[in-house]
């Protein structure tokens, strides 16, 4: 009986876990990168494959083949899958890749994460409209920004939405707040800046 309750409760616990996951691929709904605390990126895709240019094994395979060659020069498991399924027409993957760098030369597209002293030291120029998340009426400029330059930066181009592992402190004015850790900045036209 007291171990039919651990399990039972175990069990739960599990669930609960999962539930509450960032990375569960079940529970994203639709494309969203992760960026935990060591700067390691999860990019979790969804997309609709009602319409496929490609079969399902073909588009596993390109994959597999562009992972393979990123990691031939970058090194073995720089990006990694984590997730590929295709179901009710949805193909969802998850990814991972070892820092921002990665991520950013793998999908050939402008990705930064880092504290805000070392984005102005790559270039960088952070003039930029953020707003407080928790009172959109505050916002806040260069001249603020450049007083935090130990916190946490990550600069994207992407329409997607991001989230992180510690509160968002600040975000560029034309995204929507998802909650404390999480932004949509699909509508975003510019590049997207979250302080973390």
């Amino acid at each position: 009986m007291k171990r039919a309750l651990i399990a039972t409760l175990c069990i739960a616990l599990m669930t609960m876990i999962c539930a509450c996951d960032p990375l569960n691929p079940s529970k994203i709904g639709s494309t969203t990168i992760f960026v935990d605390k060591e700067g390691k990126v999860t990019e979790t895709v969804v997309e609709d494959f009602s319409m496929p240019q490609y079969s399902q094994d073909e588009l596993n395979t390109q994959i597999a083949e562009e992972m393979a060659a990123y990691n031939a020069t970058a090194g073995e498991d720089t990006v990694t899958l984590e997730y590929f399924t295709v179901e009710n027409s949805i193909v969802k993957t998850q990814m991972t890749f070892r820092t921002a760098a990665d991520y950013a030369a793998f999908n050939n597209v402008p990705f930064f994460n880092g504290t805000i002293a070392d984005a102005l030291a790559a270039g960088y120029t952070l003039d930029v409209i953020l707003k407080n998340p928790a009172n959109e009426d505050e916002t806040i400029g260069i001249h603020e920004i450049l007083t935090m330059q130990d916190k946490n930066v990550f600069i994207i181009e992407s329409a997607t939405r991001l989230r992180t592992e510690s509160k968002i402190l600040y975000v560029s004015d034309d995204t929507v707040i998802i909650d404390d850790y999480e932004v949509d900045a699909f509508e975003n036209a510019d590049a997207t800046v979250i302080i973390y």
